[in-house]
């Protein structure tokens, strides 16, 4: 519950500060959003006061921010919808809303990110980490914008591909390869993908032979086109 009908006796009175921070730095709007309560979104928003980019000192993390990592897609849409809430604002490790979306799989959150047209799909946070994770659909969202750099590195030297096959993201690892649709590129990323130190490990392993074997046919696939 997100009590609207306290919220709603409490603004009325006049004499409350919808905007006032408690020990985190967080706003009343910051709560009701990461926690889904629409309504108190709403009756906040109705107010004029509120600041819809607040950061609270626990993570430096936006209202939107905190919603889209939650998957509160309907609040996200009215977030959005205020034109006021910086949609590609960056937290205290570099991780946008789109990042936290991406990571936990909440395509519908994703698409409506996307739809803004003011995200960058290839943001980098602290780490050198772009968007990314095992999640088909969110991959596919991702990679249909064609701005996504599939051989893009992490501080450790990972990319998306990497990723994917180490994690057994099978589904993902087929996206990602099928975005190349030339031999040079294929090459590219088969070069790219290991960093250094994982090669030695991996190079015998049963997984890594298939992936060989699968990056070369898709590449004798895009050439018999």
């Amino acid at each position: 519950m997100g009590h609207e009908t306290v919220v709603m006796l409490l603004l009325e009175t006049g004499r409350v500060d919808v905007d006032s921070r408690d020990s985190t730095g967080s706003t009343p709007l910051s709560w009701a959003a990461e926690y889904g309560y629409e309504t108190v979104v709403e009756q906040l928003l109705e107010t004029g006061q509120v600041d819809m980019n607040s950061r609270g000192s626990n993570g430096g993390r936006t209202p939107l921010s905190r919603a889209a990592g939650n998957g509160c897609d309907t609040i996200v849409k009215l977030l959005v919808k205020t034109g006021k809430a910086d949609v590609d604002s960056k937290d205290s490790d570099g991780r946008t809303p789109l990042s936290w979306a991406a990571e936990n799989g909440y395509d519908t959150v994703v698409e409506i990110l996307l739809e803004t047209g003011q995200v960058d799909v290839d943001s980098k946070d602290s780490r050198d980490t772009t968007p990314r994770n095992g999640h088909e659909a969110v991959a596919k969202l991702l990679l249909q914008t064609g701005q996504v750099e599939v051989d893009s590195k992490d501080l450790k030297g990972r990319t998306p591909l990497f990723q994917a096959v180490i994690n057994g993201h099978e589904t993902v690892k087929d996206l990602l390869l099928m975005t190349s649709r030339s031999l040079e590129q294929v090459h590219r990323l088969l070069a790219s993908t290991l960093p250094l130190h994982y090669r030695g490990s991996l190079h015998n392993s049963n997984a890594f032979n298939i992936f060989v074997v699968q990056c070369q046919e898709v590449m004798l696939c895009d050439f018999n086109k």
